[in-house]
This record gives structure tokens, sequence and C-alpha cells, in this order.
């Protein structure tokens, strides 16, 4: 079980920040061929603009940030494949394509 978190672009476009999952370090979601390949390239997305949860929660940037940067270490990583592209240097896992 875990929660999706979006930045609101515009009122017809969704960025998929990533999902929080229990258990697991949290899956940032970075698409390389639009030049989004780190948590910094993520933060200067949602400059300006609305985070939400997959329940149209509102949620700040600092709780997004600290739901990426602060958690409990220890969790499972996700292995390095074609899918999880890398680790982040705190408690994140960069991965592409679509998921939920």
């Amino acid at each position: 079980m875990g929660t999706n978190y979006y930045i609101n672009i515009n009122p017809n476009k969704q960025y998929h920040i990533g999902k929080s999952s229990y258990g697991w370090n949290f899956s940032l979601h970075v698409e390389p061929s639009e030049g989004i390949n780190s948590l910094q390239d993520i933060k200067r997305l949602w400059v300006g603009k609305t985070i939400q949860d997959e329940y149209d929660d509102v949620v700040t940037k600092r709780k997004m940030l600290d739901l990426i940067t602060k958690r409990q270490h220890g969790l499972s990583r996700h292995e390095v494949s074609q899918f999880c592209i890398g680790h982040g240097p705190g408690t994140w896992d960069l991965l592409i394509g679509e998921f939920c």
C-alpha cells in the first residue's frame, strides 16, 4: 500500500512525483528524456505549483520534501534495473516509466 504524489503543472496536466510505500525508500519518478533526472529537477518543477496526493489533498512543499528525504533508514531499496535507474543519495530511488 502506498500513496502517489503529483505536481499540478496546469489545469490539464500533472507530473507524477512518485510514490511513498510502507517499508520502501521513496520511489522518485524521473524522466531523463524530459530533463528530469534528480530530486533537484523535481523541486525546480514544483516552484509556484501545487502538490497533491492521489486523494486530492494538498501537500506542502516542506512536507513533500520530508516524505522523500526524511524516511526511516534501513528501508528496502529497489534493485537497479531498467525500471530503477539508480539510488538517490538519501532515502529515495530513481524510477522511470509509468508506475502506481
